[in-house]
C-alpha cells in the first residue's frame, strides 16, 4: 500500500504545484491555447470598404466611353441615317386643284414607334387627317396619305 499511497502523495504534490493559490482547480479543465495576434476588426472592416471602393472606381473608369480629343478637321457625316430629316422652310403650297401641291411635306421624325411629318407646318401621327387625305404611313424619307380614296406619296425635298 505505500506505493499507492506515494503516488498519491506526488499526484497531489504536482497538482498543487500546477494551480496558483487563490484559484480552484475544475475537473477535466482544458488549458488555455496560446492566443496569436490579435487582429484589430475595425482596422480590417475599414481596409476592406477601401479595397471595395478602389475595385468600383476602377471598374467604372474602365467601363466609361471614351472621349475623343478635339481634333482641327472638320466633323465627317457618320454613315448611319440619322433619324431626323432635314426640315425645308419654304411656305406650304396652296394651289388647292392638284393634290400633289395641295400637300408639302416639310419634316420627318423617323422612329420605329411612333413616327411623325410635317405637313403644311403640321405635325401629325400616322392615322391622322390634313384637309381631306389621312395620313397611313411614314417612312425615313416620305409619307404616304389616302387621299379621297387614291394613294398619295410625298417626298422629302
Amino acid at each position: 500500500m505505500s506505493i499507492v499511497s506515494d503516488a498519491l502523495k506526488k499526484a497531489q504534490k504536482e497538482k498543487s504545484q500546477a494551480i496558483p493559490t487563490g484559484t480552484t482547480a475544475r475537473p477535466n479543465q482544458v488549458p488555455d491555447k496560446p492566443s496569436g495576434p490579435k487582429i484589430n476588426t475595425k482596422l480590417l472592416g475599414l481596409l476592406v470598404l477601401v479595397f471595395i471602393f478602389v475595385l468600383g472606381r476602377l471598374f467604372f473608369i474602365m467601363h466609361e466611353p471614351q472621349k475623343s480629343p478635339v481634333s482641327a478637321s472638320p466633323v465627317q457625316p457618320s454613315p448611319m441615317q440619322s433619324p431626323v430629316a432635314p426640315v425645308s422652310t419654304a411656305p406650304p403650297r396652296t394651289d388647292s386643284t392638284d393634290p400633289e401641291t395641295q400637300f408639302q411635306l416639310t419634316g420627318i421624325i423617323f422612329d420605329a414607334v411612333s413616327p411623325m411629318a410635317v405637313i403644311n407646318n403640321r405635325i401629325l401621327n400616322v392615322g391622322e387627317m390634313i384637309g381631306e387625305a389621312k395620313l397611313v404611313k411614314i417612312e425615313p424619307n416620305l409619307v404616304r396619305l389616302d387621299y379621297k380614296g387614291k394613294g398619295l406619296i410625298l417626298n422629302l425635298r
